[in-house]
């Protein structure tokens, strides 16, 4: 949801079209802890997104590597947890990589019903407002 998430507020901002963020010299990716990849995104994180005009049917997960954390300007993470073992996979990861919440964690909604997957959404959209916010672009 946050890649989706970030991607669509980071476009108002910028007030282009998502499809042209890249060009424009904006990557955003999302990648998990877990050893998954190419697996879509559950079905009620996209009811989620959907319910904010947000697509994100095509998204597909992929683990993090020291590549992925050496190649990117900022990384955003979701908690303590994942701080921490973003860091502990590259050196110099520290210094840009943050927590997306700013001080608190964002839980991960997996199993829970509907309105969770909701709220986190609405969450992690208050957290990428404030951080596009607070981003010199």
């Amino acid at each position: 949801m946050a890649e989706g998430i970030f991607r669509h507020e980071l476009a108002k901002k910028l007030q282009t079209d998502v499809d042209h963020l890249e060009q424009m010299g904006y990557k955003i990716l999302s990648a998990g802890l877990m050893e998954r990849k190419g697996f879509p995104a559950a079905p009620k994180a996209i009811a989620a997104c959907e319910k904010k005009g947000i697509d994100i049917n095509s998204h597909r997960c992929q683990p993090i590597t020291r590549s992925l954390i050496e190649q990117s300007d900022l990384i955003f993470v979701m908690t303590r947890d994942h701080y921490d073992e973003v860091v502990s996979l590259a050196a110099g990861a520290g210094e840009k990589c943050q927590l997306l919440g700013g001080n608190r964690d964002i839980a991960d909604p997996i199993g829970q019903p509907a309105e969770i997957y909701e709220r986190c959404a609405d969450i992690i959209e208050q957290a990428v407002r404030k951080k596009i916010y607070e981003l010199e672009l």
